[in-house]
């Protein structure tokens, strides 16, 4: 920040429009830095980080509970936005948008197990028995396992022999880039909820995605088509903030291979050859 502060002062927008549902010191002080004549942002009421700052000359809009499209944090930006531009702005028109710049190369899954949190990610003798189940259907199908730079296959490599899954390339994105080009190229993808989902949902390729109920709602499930299927295990400790009160997240655990050996099915089969 202070490295940068002589930049940010340069900067002397009319309207700053901050689309992060929790405020934190770091986008304050940014705000504060670029002198902006307006600032726009959500007025988040629920617990978050510890700040001594806020945004200066803000135009506050509350953050929403409840979304009939399905998704509160697109919800939010769209209430933002609405303020900004003096209009009615429709839900549809804040769906991110992101082009597919690769042409598919053929029938290939896409599995990106990881997730920013482990609660979050559907087990791996589990996911290879869903892969499994669906293959037998689409034979021709080529599987990718999707990995983060360093991390070891290892984990996935025995569920995947012991489900008879075999043939699996590993690719390791080394930047954000690499990443995109990697969904871009396969046919479908297999994700939790995590930066693969979205960036598939945004570029409209189909996908299957596992959602967990600690934030349901807040930032997925959202569509840019049918191509897209969420898939969930409800229960009455939604919400939790992903604070688990059981042994594991059967919210995440209870999601029936089958089900998603399914939807995968459903997806390719709409979706059409590549």
């Amino acid at each position: 920040m202070v490295r940068h502060a002589a930049r940010l002062r340069a900067i002397t927008p009319d309207h700053l429009v901050c689309l992060r549902h929790q405020p934190s010191d770091y986008l304050h002080a940014i705000a504060a830095l670029t002198q902006a004549r307006q600032v726009h942002a959500s007025e988040w009421i629920q617990p978050g980080e510890r700040v001594c700052l806020t945004y200066p000359r803000c135009q506050r809009v509350t953050y929403p509970v409840e979304s009939a499209d399905g998704c509160l944090e697109l919800e939010a930006h769209r209430r933002v936005v609405e303020s900004v531009l003096h209009r009615t702005v429709d839900f549809h028109e804040m769906l991110p948008v992101l082009p597919s710049s690769t042409v598919e190369t053929g029938p290939t899954l896409l599995v990106c197990p990881l997730a920013g949190n482990t609660i979050r990610q559907y087990p791996p003798a589990t996911l290879a028995t869903a892969i499994a189940l669906f293959l037998q259907s689409a034979p021709a199908m080529r599987v990718t396992f999707c990995l983060p730079p360093g991390v070891n296959h290892i984990l996935y490599e025995q569920p995947l022999q012991d489900a008879g899954v075999s043939s699996v390339q590993w690719v390791h994105p080394a930047d954000f880039k690499e990443l995109i080009q990697a969904i871009s190229s396969a046919h479908m993808v297999l994700a939790p909820d995590s930066a693969p989902a979205h960036l598939t949902t945004a570029m409209d390729k189909p996908g299957v995605f596992l959602l967990g109920g600690g934030q349901y709602g807040m930032f997925g499930p959202w569509q840019r088509s049918q191509r897209q299927v969420w898939l969930h295990h409800a229960m009455d400790c939604y919400h939790c903030q992903w604070r688990c009160i059981h042994s594991e997240p059967y919210c995440i655990t209870h999601i029936q291979p089958s089900a998603v050996a399914a939807a995968l099915q459903a997806v390719h089969a709409a979706a059409g050859p590549p």
